[in-house]
């Protein structure tokens, strides 16, 4: 089964994020491992509560990560652009000295 964009960048966030385990990235998010698995996979789709838990969990909006997801397919990004793409937003958000310019930089890189 082809993974749908959706259940990619969960996985993709996860990955960039210490590549924590499907079973230790659930057990923190609150969630079963067979459900974070089914997501990541594109059997199931996520739910909005598990959704902000999720968001929570790795400290990026729930708005971000739909944005991300919404650039991955209107600009067909493969799994390496979709992950450069995560990372970016994380490097901007972390930055001590971020600015408007740096924002606005993240909102153009999602779109």
């Amino acid at each position: 089964m082809k993974r749908n964009n959706m259940g990619n960048v969960f996985r993709l966030i996860r990955i960039a994020n210490n590549n924590m385990s499907v079973k230790d990235a659930a057990e923190q998010i609150g969630v079963s491992s067979s459900y974070l698995c089914d997501i990541e996979s594109g059997r199931k789709n996520i739910s909005l509560e598990s959704l902000n838990k999720f968001a929570s969990f790795y400290n990026i909006p729930a708005s971000q990560i739909l944005l991300i997801d919404e650039a991955q397919i209107e600009n067909n990004l493969d799994y390496k652009q979709t992950l450069k793409l995560i990372l970016e937003y994380y490097i901007l958000i972390e930055s001590k000295n971020q600015t408007k310019t740096d924002e606005n930089r993240v909102k153009k890189l999602l779109k």
